[in-house]
Protein backbone atom coordinates (compact mmCIF):
# COMPACT_ATOMS: atom_id res chain seq x y z
CA UNK A 1 0.00 0.00 0.00
CA UNK A 2 2.74 2.48 0.88
CA UNK A 3 4.43 1.51 -2.62
CA UNK A 4 0.84 2.32 -4.38
CA UNK A 5 0.85 5.33 -2.80
CA UNK A 6 4.15 6.25 -3.76
CA UNK A 7 3.22 5.81 -7.46
CA UNK A 8 0.18 7.52 -7.54
CA UNK A 9 1.87 10.59 -5.53
CA UNK A 10 4.84 11.00 -8.37
CA UNK A 11 2.12 10.26 -11.24
CA UNK A 12 0.20 13.71 -9.81
CA UNK A 13 3.73 15.54 -8.97
CA UNK A 14 2.05 15.75 -4.99
CA UNK A 15 5.42 15.86 -3.19
CA UNK A 16 6.42 14.95 0.21
CA UNK A 17 5.52 16.81 3.14
CA UNK A 18 7.97 19.43 4.41
CA UNK A 19 9.96 17.89 7.17
CA UNK A 20 9.54 19.40 10.74
CA UNK A 21 12.89 18.39 12.07
CA UNK A 22 14.28 21.50 13.38
CA UNK A 23 15.76 24.04 10.88
CA UNK A 24 16.35 26.87 12.57
CA UNK A 25 19.38 28.30 12.54
CA UNK A 26 18.91 30.33 15.93
CA UNK A 27 17.66 29.38 19.61
CA UNK A 28 17.56 31.72 22.78
CA UNK A 29 19.87 31.15 25.60
CA UNK A 30 20.08 32.82 28.79
CA UNK A 31 17.93 35.57 27.45
CA UNK A 32 19.72 35.89 23.67
CA UNK A 33 19.85 34.45 21.05
CA UNK A 34 22.74 32.18 19.91
CA UNK A 35 22.99 30.95 16.24
CA UNK A 36 26.26 28.58 17.18
CA UNK A 37 24.73 25.03 16.09
CA UNK A 38 26.85 23.31 18.83
CA UNK A 39 25.67 25.28 21.52
CA UNK A 40 21.96 24.85 19.83
CA UNK A 41 22.34 21.27 20.02
CA UNK A 42 23.91 21.32 23.91
CA UNK A 43 20.82 23.69 24.56
CA UNK A 44 18.49 21.10 23.24
CA UNK A 45 20.00 18.25 25.18
CA UNK A 46 19.94 19.85 28.62
CA UNK A 47 16.18 21.22 28.20
CA UNK A 48 15.02 17.39 27.07
CA UNK A 49 17.23 15.40 29.44
CA UNK A 50 16.28 17.60 32.62
CA UNK A 51 12.63 18.49 31.97
CA UNK A 52 11.32 15.79 34.22
CA UNK A 53 14.13 16.07 36.92
CA UNK A 54 12.64 19.88 37.01
CA UNK A 55 9.21 19.04 37.24
CA UNK A 56 9.50 16.47 39.95
CA UNK A 57 11.77 18.69 42.34
CA UNK A 58 8.68 21.33 42.63
CA UNK A 59 6.80 18.64 44.81
CA UNK A 60 7.33 19.85 48.52
CA UNK A 61 7.36 16.61 51.17
CA UNK A 62 4.49 14.62 51.43
CA UNK A 63 3.19 13.12 54.76
CA UNK A 64 1.86 10.52 52.81
CA UNK A 65 3.29 7.44 51.06
CA UNK A 66 2.77 5.93 47.03
CA UNK A 67 2.66 2.39 48.64
CA UNK A 68 -0.37 3.43 50.44
CA UNK A 69 -2.49 3.38 47.21
CA UNK A 70 -1.04 -0.25 46.36
CA UNK A 71 -3.50 -3.00 46.24
CA UNK A 72 -3.21 -6.76 45.99
CA UNK A 73 -0.03 -7.50 46.42
CA UNK A 74 0.76 -9.93 43.32
CA UNK A 75 2.22 -13.61 45.34
CA UNK A 76 3.46 -15.05 42.23
CA UNK A 77 7.11 -13.86 40.83
CA UNK A 78 8.01 -12.88 37.39
CA UNK A 79 10.63 -15.35 36.45
CA UNK A 80 12.95 -15.15 33.01
CA UNK A 81 13.42 -18.15 30.80
CA UNK A 82 16.46 -18.24 28.80
CA UNK A 83 16.42 -16.65 25.42
CA UNK A 84 17.19 -19.06 22.43
CA UNK A 85 18.82 -18.34 19.07
CA UNK A 86 15.31 -18.86 17.22
CA UNK A 87 14.03 -16.12 19.27
CA UNK A 88 16.40 -13.56 18.60
CA UNK A 89 16.43 -14.35 14.80
CA UNK A 90 12.39 -13.94 15.10
CA UNK A 91 12.85 -10.66 16.69
CA UNK A 92 15.58 -9.49 13.85
CA UNK A 93 13.40 -10.41 11.40
CA UNK A 94 10.26 -8.60 12.73
CA UNK A 95 12.38 -5.03 12.80
CA UNK A 96 11.24 -2.88 9.99
CA UNK A 97 13.63 -2.43 7.04
CA UNK A 98 12.84 1.31 6.64
CA UNK A 99 12.43 2.22 10.71
CA UNK A 100 15.14 4.38 11.95
CA UNK A 101 17.34 3.23 14.29
CA UNK A 102 20.21 5.20 17.25
CA UNK A 103 23.86 4.53 17.64
CA UNK A 104 26.04 1.17 18.49
CA UNK A 105 23.64 -0.27 15.52
CA UNK A 106 23.57 -2.33 12.48
CA UNK A 107 21.67 -1.30 9.75
CA UNK A 108 18.41 -2.93 9.45
CA UNK A 109 18.43 -3.97 6.01
CA UNK A 110 21.69 -5.84 6.91
CA UNK A 111 20.37 -7.72 10.01
CA UNK A 112 18.12 -10.23 8.51
CA UNK A 113 20.86 -11.51 6.25
CA UNK A 114 23.61 -11.80 9.32
CA UNK A 115 20.60 -13.24 11.91
CA UNK A 116 22.08 -17.02 12.44
CA UNK A 117 25.39 -15.59 13.13
CA UNK A 118 24.29 -12.63 15.43
CA UNK A 119 21.86 -14.81 17.33
CA UNK A 120 24.65 -16.94 19.33
CA UNK A 121 26.49 -13.63 20.36
CA UNK A 122 23.21 -11.94 20.86
CA UNK A 123 21.68 -14.98 22.84
CA UNK A 124 25.38 -15.14 25.64
CA UNK A 125 24.40 -11.45 26.24
CA UNK A 126 21.03 -11.23 26.50
CA UNK A 127 21.17 -14.23 29.19
CA UNK A 128 24.25 -12.81 31.05
CA UNK A 129 22.49 -9.65 31.45
CA UNK A 130 19.33 -10.88 32.65
CA UNK A 131 21.62 -13.49 35.33
CA UNK A 132 24.24 -10.70 36.48
CA UNK A 133 21.63 -7.70 36.73
CA UNK A 134 23.26 -5.61 34.40
CA UNK A 135 21.82 -3.82 31.25
CA UNK A 136 24.56 -2.81 28.31
CA UNK A 137 25.33 1.14 29.19
CA UNK A 138 25.96 1.60 25.44
CA UNK A 139 22.41 -0.05 24.79
CA UNK A 140 20.49 2.74 27.44
CA UNK A 141 22.28 5.73 24.99
CA UNK A 142 19.16 7.71 22.64
CA UNK A 143 19.93 9.63 19.41
CA UNK A 144 17.23 12.77 20.03
CA UNK A 145 15.71 14.53 17.01
CA UNK A 146 13.92 17.56 17.88
CA UNK A 147 10.71 17.83 15.81
CA UNK A 148 8.98 21.18 16.76
CA UNK A 149 5.22 21.76 17.00
CA UNK A 150 4.82 25.66 16.71
CA UNK A 151 8.03 28.08 17.72
CA UNK A 152 11.07 27.30 15.82
CA UNK A 153 13.26 29.16 18.61
CA UNK A 154 12.00 28.20 21.86
CA UNK A 155 12.92 24.17 22.87
CA UNK A 156 10.04 23.28 24.98
CA UNK A 157 7.79 24.01 21.70
CA UNK A 158 9.64 20.48 20.30
CA UNK A 159 8.84 17.09 20.75
CA UNK A 160 12.10 14.89 21.01
CA UNK A 161 12.11 11.87 18.91
CA UNK A 162 14.39 9.18 20.72
CA UNK A 163 16.21 6.77 18.55
CA UNK A 164 18.13 3.81 19.88
CA UNK A 165 20.14 1.33 18.69
CA UNK A 166 18.08 -1.90 17.35
CA UNK A 167 19.73 -4.03 19.34
CA UNK A 168 18.50 -2.42 22.11
CA UNK A 169 14.88 -3.51 20.82
CA UNK A 170 15.48 -6.75 19.75
CA UNK A 171 16.45 -7.53 23.85
CA UNK A 172 13.84 -5.21 24.90
CA UNK A 173 11.39 -6.78 23.36
CA UNK A 174 12.27 -10.41 24.42
CA UNK A 175 12.13 -8.56 27.89
CA UNK A 176 8.83 -7.05 26.61
CA UNK A 177 7.18 -10.23 25.85
CA UNK A 178 7.89 -12.07 29.33
CA UNK A 179 6.60 -9.10 31.13
CA UNK A 180 3.44 -8.69 29.13
CA UNK A 181 2.46 -12.81 29.75
CA UNK A 182 3.09 -12.18 33.51
CA UNK A 183 1.10 -9.31 33.64
CA UNK A 184 -1.82 -10.50 31.42
CA UNK A 185 -2.00 -13.80 33.15
CA UNK A 186 -2.16 -12.44 36.77
CA UNK A 187 -4.14 -9.79 35.51
CA UNK A 188 -2.19 -7.07 37.03
CA UNK A 189 -3.23 -3.92 35.15
CA UNK A 190 -6.44 -1.98 35.83
CA UNK A 191 -9.68 -3.44 33.69
CA UNK A 192 -10.18 -0.08 32.19
CA UNK A 193 -6.66 0.71 31.01
CA UNK A 194 -6.71 0.69 27.12
CA UNK A 195 -3.57 2.10 26.46
CA UNK A 196 -0.68 0.09 24.58
CA UNK A 197 -2.32 -2.97 24.87
CA UNK A 198 -3.42 -5.65 22.42
CA UNK A 199 -7.39 -5.93 21.71
CA UNK A 200 -7.55 -2.87 23.54
CA UNK A 201 -8.05 1.06 22.01
CA UNK A 202 -9.23 4.43 21.50
CA UNK A 203 -12.46 3.20 20.86
CA UNK A 204 -12.67 0.81 23.74
CA UNK A 205 -11.76 3.76 25.91
CA UNK A 206 -14.98 6.32 24.43
CA UNK A 207 -17.12 3.31 24.23
CA UNK A 208 -16.84 2.45 28.43
CA UNK A 209 -17.34 6.53 29.01
CA UNK A 210 -20.61 6.87 26.87
CA UNK A 211 -21.73 3.85 28.09
CA UNK A 212 -21.41 5.04 31.94
CA UNK A 213 -22.87 8.26 31.06
CA UNK A 214 -25.60 6.88 29.03
CA UNK A 215 -26.56 4.93 31.78
CA UNK A 216 -26.72 7.69 34.36
CA UNK A 217 -28.58 9.29 32.17
CA UNK A 218 -30.93 7.08 31.86
CA UNK A 219 -31.51 7.23 35.77
CA UNK A 220 -31.95 10.66 35.39
CA UNK A 221 -28.40 11.42 36.91
CA UNK A 222 -26.17 14.67 36.35
CA UNK A 223 -22.90 13.21 35.71
CA UNK A 224 -19.23 15.18 35.77
CA UNK A 225 -16.60 14.05 34.05
CA UNK A 226 -13.18 14.97 34.66
CA UNK A 227 -10.33 14.69 32.12
CA UNK A 228 -6.96 15.83 33.38
CA UNK A 229 -3.30 15.91 31.20
CA UNK A 230 -0.13 15.53 32.88
CA UNK A 231 2.85 17.29 31.61
CA UNK A 232 5.94 15.35 30.19
CA UNK A 233 4.36 12.05 31.91
CA UNK A 234 6.56 9.78 30.61
CA UNK A 235 9.83 12.12 31.71
CA UNK A 236 8.70 12.49 35.18
CA UNK A 237 8.61 9.11 35.95
CA UNK A 238 10.15 8.31 39.50
CA UNK A 239 12.87 5.78 38.89
CA UNK A 240 12.60 4.64 42.86
CA UNK A 241 9.24 4.21 42.67
CA UNK A 242 8.65 2.52 39.53
CA UNK A 243 11.07 -0.60 41.12
CA UNK A 244 9.62 -0.43 44.24
CA UNK A 245 5.89 -0.54 42.16
CA UNK A 246 7.35 -3.54 40.09
CA UNK A 247 8.50 -5.42 43.44
CA UNK A 248 4.76 -4.86 44.88
CA UNK A 249 2.98 -6.35 41.25
CA UNK A 250 6.16 -9.82 41.37
CA UNK A 251 9.03 -8.44 39.27
CA UNK A 252 11.47 -8.71 42.36
CA UNK A 253 14.98 -10.12 42.82
CA UNK A 254 17.24 -10.44 39.98
CA UNK A 255 14.77 -9.29 37.17
CA UNK A 256 14.06 -5.81 39.78
CA UNK A 257 17.97 -5.39 39.40
CA UNK A 258 17.98 -5.79 35.90
CA UNK A 259 15.05 -3.20 35.63
CA UNK A 260 17.14 -0.77 38.21
CA UNK A 261 20.21 -1.19 35.68
CA UNK A 262 18.07 -0.68 32.51
CA UNK A 263 16.40 2.29 34.22
CA UNK A 264 19.69 4.18 36.01
CA UNK A 265 22.06 6.15 34.56
CA UNK A 266 20.53 6.15 30.90
CA UNK A 267 22.20 8.75 28.57
CA UNK A 268 21.48 10.94 25.44
CA UNK A 269 22.90 13.19 22.58
CA UNK A 270 21.02 15.65 20.72
CA UNK A 271 21.40 15.88 16.87
CA UNK A 272 20.47 18.62 14.62
CA UNK A 273 21.76 18.83 11.06
CA UNK A 274 24.58 16.83 11.61
CA UNK A 275 25.77 18.65 15.00
CA UNK A 276 25.79 16.35 18.17
CA UNK A 277 25.46 17.61 21.55
CA UNK A 278 27.80 16.71 24.71
CA UNK A 279 26.06 13.47 26.22
CA UNK A 280 24.13 13.78 29.18
CA UNK A 281 22.47 11.58 31.90
CA UNK A 282 18.88 11.59 31.92
CA UNK A 283 17.20 11.28 35.92
CA UNK A 284 14.46 10.04 35.77
CA UNK A 285 11.42 8.92 33.11
CA UNK A 286 11.13 5.88 31.11
CA UNK A 287 12.67 5.95 27.86
CA UNK A 288 10.93 7.22 24.84
CA UNK A 289 11.27 5.79 21.84
CA UNK A 290 11.53 2.29 23.52
CA UNK A 291 10.02 -1.13 23.37
CA UNK A 292 9.64 -1.19 27.06
CA UNK A 293 8.76 2.35 27.78
CA UNK A 294 4.96 1.92 27.90
CA UNK A 295 4.38 -0.71 29.50
CA UNK A 296 6.44 0.54 32.44
CA UNK A 297 4.48 3.62 32.30
CA UNK A 298 1.13 1.42 32.79
CA UNK A 299 2.89 -0.11 35.63
CA UNK A 300 3.58 3.17 36.70
CA UNK A 301 0.23 4.63 36.44
CA UNK A 302 -1.68 0.90 37.34
CA UNK A 303 -2.66 2.35 41.14
CA UNK A 304 -4.51 5.66 40.36
CA UNK A 305 -7.81 4.76 41.03
CA UNK A 306 -6.85 3.87 44.27
CA UNK A 307 -7.00 6.85 45.33
CA UNK A 308 -10.65 7.48 45.34
CA UNK A 309 -13.45 5.29 46.06
CA UNK A 310 -15.74 7.32 44.95
CA UNK A 311 -14.78 7.81 40.86
CA UNK A 312 -15.08 5.95 37.91
CA UNK A 313 -11.77 5.76 36.33
CA UNK A 314 -11.20 5.10 32.47
CA UNK A 315 -7.38 5.25 31.34
CA UNK A 316 -5.54 5.25 28.12
CA UNK A 317 -1.87 5.74 28.92
CA UNK A 318 -1.45 9.21 30.95
CA UNK A 319 -4.99 10.49 29.18
CA UNK A 320 -6.93 10.41 32.67
CA UNK A 321 -10.78 10.16 33.05
CA UNK A 322 -13.12 10.22 36.34
CA UNK A 323 -16.53 10.82 35.74
CA UNK A 324 -19.43 10.44 39.14
CA UNK A 325 -22.90 10.85 38.94
CA UNK A 326 -25.77 12.34 41.17
CA UNK A 327 -29.41 13.45 41.39
CA UNK A 328 -28.41 16.73 43.10
CA UNK A 329 -26.47 19.64 41.61
CA UNK A 330 -24.92 20.82 44.82
CA UNK A 331 -23.81 17.17 46.37
CA UNK A 332 -22.65 16.41 42.51
CA UNK A 333 -20.02 19.57 43.02
CA UNK A 334 -19.39 18.56 46.57
CA UNK A 335 -18.42 15.14 46.34
CA UNK A 336 -16.16 15.57 43.15
CA UNK A 337 -13.87 18.31 44.69
CA UNK A 338 -13.33 16.44 47.59
CA UNK A 339 -12.31 13.20 45.37
CA UNK A 340 -10.12 15.18 43.49
CA UNK A 341 -8.05 16.20 46.22
CA UNK A 342 -7.33 12.72 47.02
CA UNK A 343 -6.38 12.36 43.27
CA UNK A 344 -4.18 15.29 43.70
CA UNK A 345 -2.23 13.48 46.76
CA UNK A 346 -1.82 10.34 44.63
CA UNK A 347 0.06 12.54 41.99
CA UNK A 348 1.64 14.73 44.69
CA UNK A 349 3.32 11.32 45.98
CA UNK A 350 4.27 10.23 42.73
CA UNK A 351 5.38 13.13 41.35
CA UNK A 352 3.44 13.72 38.15
CA UNK A 353 2.35 17.28 37.38
CA UNK A 354 -0.87 18.47 36.31
CA UNK A 355 -1.08 20.76 32.91
CA UNK A 356 -4.17 22.83 34.60
CA UNK A 357 -4.53 24.43 31.13
CA UNK A 358 -5.24 21.54 29.39
CA UNK A 359 -7.67 19.72 32.35
CA UNK A 360 -11.39 20.69 31.75
CA UNK A 361 -15.06 19.14 33.15
CA UNK A 362 -17.91 18.76 31.54
CA UNK A 363 -21.73 18.15 33.03
CA UNK A 364 -23.52 15.78 31.03
CA UNK A 365 -27.28 16.02 31.53
CA UNK A 366 -30.28 13.64 31.78
CA UNK A 367 -32.82 13.90 28.27
CA UNK A 368 -35.06 17.01 28.72
CA UNK A 369 -33.21 18.88 31.79
CA UNK A 370 -31.53 21.80 31.48
CA UNK A 371 -28.39 22.85 33.72
CA UNK A 372 -29.55 25.63 35.79
CA UNK A 373 -26.23 25.53 38.56
CA UNK A 374 -22.83 26.95 37.60
CA UNK A 375 -20.48 23.93 38.68
CA UNK A 376 -16.99 25.06 40.01
CA UNK A 377 -14.53 22.05 39.94
CA UNK A 378 -10.87 22.78 41.50
CA UNK A 379 -7.72 21.28 41.18
CA UNK A 380 -5.16 21.46 43.25
CA UNK A 381 -1.78 22.44 41.33
CA UNK A 382 1.98 22.72 42.60
CA UNK A 383 2.45 25.66 40.78
CA UNK A 384 3.92 28.74 43.06
CA UNK A 385 2.28 27.29 45.94
CA UNK A 386 -1.44 28.08 44.37
CA UNK A 387 -4.68 26.27 43.82
CA UNK A 388 -6.02 26.81 40.67
CA UNK A 389 -9.51 26.03 39.76
CA UNK A 390 -11.22 24.75 36.44
CA UNK A 391 -13.09 27.18 34.65
CA UNK A 392 -16.14 28.22 36.15
CA UNK A 393 -18.09 28.04 33.02
CA UNK A 394 -19.41 24.42 32.09
CA UNK A 395 -18.02 23.55 28.67
CA UNK A 396 -21.11 21.70 26.39
CA UNK A 397 -18.00 19.67 25.02
CA UNK A 398 -14.89 18.20 25.49
CA UNK A 399 -12.02 16.76 22.99
CA UNK A 400 -10.98 13.32 24.32
CA UNK A 401 -8.73 10.92 22.59
CA UNK A 402 -9.78 12.99 19.25
CA UNK A 403 -13.54 12.54 19.67
CA UNK A 404 -15.76 15.35 20.70
CA UNK A 405 -18.33 13.80 23.69
CA UNK A 406 -21.30 16.55 23.92
CA UNK A 407 -22.79 17.04 27.12
CA UNK A 408 -26.26 15.92 25.31
CA UNK A 409 -24.34 12.83 24.28
CA UNK A 410 -25.98 13.89 20.54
Amino acid sequence: MKQTWAGINHVINRGKKKSRRFSSDRCPTKGNITYDPTEITNIFNKHNSSVGHRLASIFPPSNRHFSEYLRGNCVKSFFFDPVTPNEIEREILSIPLNKAHGLYSCPNRILPSVRHILSIPLVKLMNLSVTSGEYPSKLKHAKVIPVFKDDKTDPTNYRPISLLSNYNRIFEKIMFNRLKAFIDKNEILYRSQYGFRDKHSTQHAILDIVNSIQKNMDNKLFSCGIFIDLKKAFDTVDHSILLNKLNHYGIRGIVNDWFSSYLFKGTQTTEINSFISDKEIVPCGVPQGSVLGPLLFLMFINDIPNSSQKLNFVLYADDTNMLYADKHPKSLEETVNKELKNVCKWLHVNKLTLNIKKSNFVIFLPPQRSLNYMYEIKLKVIDNSTNISSSPECKEYVKYLGVLIDNHLS
